[in-house]
């Protein structure tokens, strides 16, 4: 039996469906490139001249700022005395630059602006007005320290390496999936679709080590055919097939038996848009007697005169056994509709021959 498989299930077809399964896989992925980053703030010393009549507390993290607007941040508290200046008391106070790299690399003198902002800070503080402040700032001598230096930085080859490798190692489960399934059918070539999840950015560094973690969610699709759909399929190519032939006139396949067809030596072959399935197949026929006559004989009789009328009018009748719900009661059921029929073939010897 050659039966085609496809998505639409047209006449002459089984139908088959999509199956379709997500995996995830983590792993740590090397990053190749390369980005230089500031990596150590510029430090120095700033000293504050207050021209005011009363003493100011300068805290911790107020902002001054070069002519260039590169800025400091203070790293310790102190006080500036009222009238006190950079030449007769050079209270200094330490600095950072707000950002690591080269750029906080300033020279003696260049530290000369304390913002707005940070003014207003000092003030409320200090609680004072802002404009009762009257300080400047200095530094006598180079602020530096900062610097550059390359980190680890995330490539497009990089994400795309990480797809493939953690795609590959997901490969196994993938199959075993697809095999789990061919115990209960035929299912074709497996497609794939990979991503990363929650991938980094292009170009993004790496804090430490040199290293990323990443994750997988791959999409696994395959046409898949059940047992049941390919028995069905068969089931109506076979009767298709005797009802052209002489040797088989008045019977069909014996639709009841378990199974009623089967199945061996399968093998499939997978195209552009179907799955090509050729199998053996093997039932037996039996006389084409319709359930509802058997219904008609049986119904409103003892099952004593219902098995009788069975074995005399229809033919090839072997054995009849008929079973009553509830069992005292004394009659087959008055309504045709409420009476299952099972037709089974009986022994070989007097079964028309095997269709296969």
């Amino acid at each position: 039996v050659a039966l085609t498989a496809n998505p639409n299930g047209t006449a002459g077809t089984v139908a088959s469906r999509s199956i379709v399964q997500e995996f995830r896989k983590k792993g740590s992925e090397p990053a190749t490139g390369s980005k230089m980053l500031g990596t150590a703030k510029s430090k120095g010393f700033v000293c504050f001249t207050n021209k005011s009549d009363a003493s100011v507390e300068i805290p911790t993290g107020s902002i001054v700022s070069a002519s260039n607007g590169v800025q400091f941040t203070t790293t310790a508290d102190g006080v500036v005395l009222a009238h006190n200046t950079c030449i007769n008391d050079p209270l200094t106070f330490p600095i950072q630059a707000v950002k690591a790299g080269e750029t906080g690399n300033v020279l003696a003198g260049s530290v000369t602006v304390i913002p707005d902002n940070s003014l207003d800070t000092i003030a409320k503080y200090n609680k004072v007005a802002t404009s009762g402040l009257k300080l400047s700032v200095n530094n006598s001598e180079d602020i530096k320290g900062g610097g550059m230096q390359p980190v680890p930085a995330i490539t497009d080859k990089d994400l795309n390496n990480a797809k493939t490798d953690l795609s590959n190692q997901l490969k196994g489960d993938i199959d075993g999936w697809v095999r789990n399934l061919s115990k209960d059918g035929v299912a074709g070539n497996v497609t794939t679709d990979a991503t990363l999840v929650d991938a980094p950015p292009k170009d993004s560094t790496l804090d430490s080590g040199t290293t990323f973690p990443a994750e997988v969610a791959v999409r696994a699709t395959v046409a898949f055919v059940s047992n049941s759909d390919i028995q069905r399929a068969t089931l109506n190519q076979l009767n298709a097939e005797i009802s052209k032939d002489k040797n088989f006139s008045g019977y069909a396949i014996a639709q009841d038996a378990k199974p009623p067809v089967v199945l061996s030596q399968l093998k499939k072959q997978v195209n552009a848009n179907s799955l090509q399935i050729n199998l053996n197949a093997t039932a037996q026929a039996i006389p084409n007697i319709s359930k509802e006559t058997v219904r008609n004989i049986v119904s409103g009789k003892t099952p004593g005169e219902a098995r009788k009328l069975l074995l005399t009018n229809i033919r090839g009748t072997q054995d009849a056994s008929i079973q009553v719900t509830p069992s005292f009661f004394p009659w087959v059921s008055w309504w045709p509709a409420h009476i299952d029929v099972i037709i089974l073939p009986g022994s070989t010897s007097n079964s028309p021959p095997v269709r296969t």
